[in-house]
């Protein structure tokens, strides 16, 4: 995305959807950790949760932690679902440059996704290491 917004910056033209296909190609390899990450999110946080009712210098390193102002005050839970919460708003971000997009027409060698219930996030269910079908 940086190579695109550079150009887009050097121009002062507006962004084409067209130049972000490259970045697009690679979500799969750049993506493959939060796939992961999403998939074990439930035992992360019922792990979390448990070390908070069992350990308590777990308990006083958290508490110690989330008073850093680095941690925006946020809590070791919000902390966790943050890479989940930004993986779900690409498709809404996608949808909006879509709208704003002058020009509809896709490369010919470009697959369209589309949401299905057993993938809110189509393109990544295509991605190597996604779970499968419903």
């Amino acid at each position: 995305m940086a190579p695109v917004l550079a150009k887009a910056r050097r121009t002062g033209a507006l962004l084409n959807p067209i130049d972000f296909l490259d970045g697009f190609k690679m979500f799969g390899s750049l993506f493959k950790p939060y796939v992961r990450y999403c998939m074990e999110e439930e035992g992360c946080m019922e792990y979390m949760r448990a070390l908070l009712r069992d350990s308590e210098l777990f308990r006083a390193y958290v508490t110690w932690a989330e008073k850093h102002e680095q941690c925006s005050r946020l809590k070791l839970s919000d902390m966790l679902v943050k890479p989940h919460q930004r993986l779900t708003k690409y498709p809404l971000l996608l949808k909006s440059v879509l709208k704003k997009t002058d020009d509809h027409v896709m490369p010919p060698n470009a697959t369209p996704c589309h949401a299905t219930p057993c993938h809110p996030m189509p393109c990544l269910a295509l991605m190597p290491g996604a779970p499968g079908s419903c």
